[in-house]
């Protein structure tokens, strides 16, 4: 998990100014009777084209507009989401092209099957 959290926190810095901050929240939701803890990494930076967001978890896979911004493998993502749902979670991200991106990681509070 720290392999993750850590991916989500480089590419959040990688991507922003530095005139805004990376913001990290942990919380807890219900949902369908079943606890999760969600940790959120936001960011102001450059944002995920919509077009591209079905696809961002894929290996290899960059956002257009950040080819040109930083270099990277287009790995982190793809190894973020894998090690989450080895834990029984998953990632989702919400994202505005040129507003910022909100990644979240949903963790189960209790392991399956108890």
């Amino acid at each position: 998990m720290e392999r993750a959290l850590g991916n989500l926190l480089t590419n959040a810095i990688k991507y922003s100014s530095n005139e805004h901050a990376v913001i990290v929240t942990i919380s807890e939701e219900i949902q369908d009777d079943v606890p999760w803890a969600l940790v959120m990494v936001q960011d102001q930076g450059i944002g995920i084209p919509a077009t591209e967001l079905s696809y961002i978890f894929e290996p290899f896979r960059r956002a257009s507009n950040g080819v040109s911004k930083a270099s990277g493998t287009g790995l982190g993502l793809a190894s973020a989401q894998h090690f989450i749902e080895q834990h029984g979670g998953r990632i989702t991200v919400e994202s505005q092209e040129g507003i910022g991106s909100t990644f979240t990681i949903w963790l189960p509070m209790s392991p399956e099957g108890s």
